[in-house]
């Protein structure tokens, strides 16, 4: 409506104007004066057309401006029009509800914002007046009612008939900016510990390489591991676990200077990158403290429970050439330190490299060796020294690896173990014990217990129900299997330890402790768990009855069996003197190259069938 009558107006005001042309001319026509009669009609003829062109473009030029006051007046953005003395000349309400003011016009522009931004805007100010050009800044701070927020501030400058001034557009960024820093931290922070997560600590990685490389320098990587974090996850469940790696990253961080990187790259994998090392026994000396500061237990529900961490270490150039090498080199020596037995710390070194190459494809081929049915299965006889009687088998793998022949034991098994492929593996040792005592039985034959060896990781990872439901599978009396266990594998855990053990004693399943006096030998778990039998090591039979140290350690074992009212037996006996050695201490069932060596399953049912009795 308020165009109409603006349009309708100027309509009015252009007829006003030609009836003023016309009076005149009807005068000089009058008067005679017929020239000038003909000069005012044309003057009317040109006059009138023009004012209706006036009043057509005046009526856009209205509505023009109505439509850019409506902008500017709905706008989410700010717009501020700054005078060249860098005062507020014009806004529009957004400017008034982003600074929180409404006296706005005539207010210094830079006095808007917070004190620390006004230096920067006002040089922006005076930028985007010299230069003509468009100045941009992503975030600025401005103090609204006591609250800081963040604006983007674009500049841009206006020039009118040689009046210049400063358009300014602002927009309230601060929840983007929140939403961006916390993907920002999700992405490249861990969750639990705070730390640099792997993604980040590879890309300062790959900074701390460029820089060393142009600097010319040495700088080092530790990777750390922690052992039992799965077991304390396991029983006391992952909020413990989670507590634990906060802790252990305190603990971390507390060990190496203020300025270098720890990050936490995997489940209980942490790295350190080192910077500026100057000899290779400063990153050797770090690891030590590192690993000092797990000397003290960690508290978690109440009680303690010890970590013993392991750390590889790789340093740049020394080890490699860049950040992804330099990680794979850094792991490769944490591996090697593990194998060590733990709380260790090692340097890579390249056969290092060579050898895990090795382990890897030794992987590989032993879970295709499972399939393909290349395991087998030996048994060694246990032999009474009383009547030289046949007490016992103990189950051993074997591998015919095709193209090489038979694989040593010793060669795979750690493999196995450090790869987890054992678990698979000692699964498939126990079912095949089952099937084959179940097979001399369906023959006639009257077995005698097997003994199978469970690994550390397998009885961690099973149950007394997983074991009783393989035994149960093949229908065996519980008395022809017997478990044997490392004293490791019972200190790693003692409390699932016992609650196995517990299960398959109460059914009636024999529990051997193997290569007994090697590793923890406590009298004080050894009364808590629900044993059968110990075996005393085959280092120490070895050395009697000629060394004293070992024969004082032999004959403790058996009378400490004898007091537990354990029964023991001996391994690795090959010679008539150790056997006797034996028999006098009272220790009568022996195993080893004397009394018998590991047979295949057939030559084991011709043992069983003629009960062979052996002279020792």
């Amino acid at each position: 409506m308020v165009l109409r009558r603006k349009i309708r107006w100027l309509t009015l005001f252009s007829l006003f104007g030609c009836l003023a042309a016309a009076v005149p001319a009807y005068v000089l026509l009058q008067l005679g004066l017929f020239p000038f009669l003909i000069f005012a009609a044309g003057a009317l003829a040109l006059a009138w057309p023009a004012s209706g062109l006036l009043a057509e473009r005046m009526a856009r030029l209205i509505d023009h401006d109505e439509r850019l006051t409506g902008i500017m007046r709905n706008v989410g953005e700010a717009i501020v029009l700054v005078a060249d003395d860098g005062t507020v000349e014009e806004h529009n309400p957004a400017a008034e509800s982003l600074f929180g003011r409404p006296d706005l016009d005539g207010a210094p522009f830079a006095a808007l914002f917070a004190e620390a931004e006004r230096g920067r805007v006002a040089a922006l100010l005076v930028a985007g007046m010299r230069d003509g050009a468009s100045v941009q800044e992503p975030a600025l701070g401005v103090e609204r009612a006591g609250v800081r927020i963040e604006a983007s501030l674009a500049i841009s400058c206006l020039d009118v008939h040689g009046r210049r001034s400063t358009i300014a557009v602002l927009a309230d960024v601060t929840q983007r900016l929140r939403h961006e820093r916390e993907l920002l931290r999700l992405a490249t922070r861990d969750r639990v510990t705070g730390l640099p997560n792997r993604a980040m600590v590879e890309s300062l990685l790959e900074a701390a390489v460029e820089e060393a490389r142009r600097a010319g320098t040495r700088f080092g990587v530790l990777c750390l591991d922690l052992s039992r974090f799965k077991l304390i996850t396991d029983t006391l469940g992952h909020q413990a676990g989670e507590r634990l790696l906060i802790e252990v990253a305190a603990r971390i961080q507390a060990a190496v200077p203020g300025i270098d990187v720890v990050g936490r790259i995997g489940t209980d994998d942490f790295a350190v990158l080192l910077d500026h090392l100057p000899e290779p026994e400063h990153a050797a000396a770090l690891a030590r403290t590192v690993l000092a500061a797990f000397d003290d237990p960690v508290d978690l529900d109440g009680a303690e429970h010890y970590v013993r961490p392991s750390i590889g270490i790789a340093l740049f150039p020394d080890h490699a050439d860049d950040a992804a090498e330099l990680m794979r080199a850094a792991d490769t020596a944490l591996y090697a330190a593990k194998r060590q037995g733990g709380r260790r710390w090692a340097f890579f070194r390249r056969e290092m490299a060579d050898q895990a190459r090795r382990h890897l494809a030794l992987d590989r081929d032993l879970r295709a060796a499972l399939a393909a049915g290349e395991f087998r299965l030996v048994y060694q006889p246990k032999v009474s020294l009383a009547d030289h009687a046949l007490e016992g088998f103990e189950a051993l793998l074997r591998w015919e690896r095709p193209g090489h022949g038979v694989v040593s034991p010793g060669e795979f098994i750690p493999v196995a173990e450090e790869t987890g492929f054992i678990v698979p593996l000692g699964d498939w040792v126990l079912e095949e014990a089952c099937r084959q005592q179940r097979a001399w039985l369906e023959r006639g034959l009257e077995p005698v217990p097997v003994a199978v060896n469970i690994s550390p990781r397998q009885l961690r990872q099973r149950t007394a129900v997983d074991f009783l439901a393989t035994i149960a599978r093949h229908g065996l009396p519980p008395g022809l299997i017997e478990i044997e266990i490392t004293e490791g594998a019972v200190v790693q855990d003692i409390d699932h330890a016992l609650s196995v053990l517990a299960g398959l004693k109460a059914v009636g399943i024999r529990v051997a402790v193997d290569d007994f006096g090697t590793g923890y030998s406590s009298l004080s778990y050894l009364k808590r768990l629900p044993l059968s039998t110990l075996k005393i090591d085959r280092s120490f039979v070895a050395g009697v009855p000629g060394g004293r140290e070992d024969c004082g350690i032999v004959s403790t074992i058996i009378a400490m069996a004898d007091m537990l009212d354990l029964d023991v037996v001996a391994e690795g006996v090959e010679r008539p003197e150790q056997a006797a050695f034996l028999r006098h201490h009272n220790c009568l069932t022996v195993q080893g190259w004397l009394t018998g060596r590991p047979v295949p399953a057939a030559e084991a049912a011709e043992l069983l069938a003629v009960r062979l009795k052996r002279t020792a």
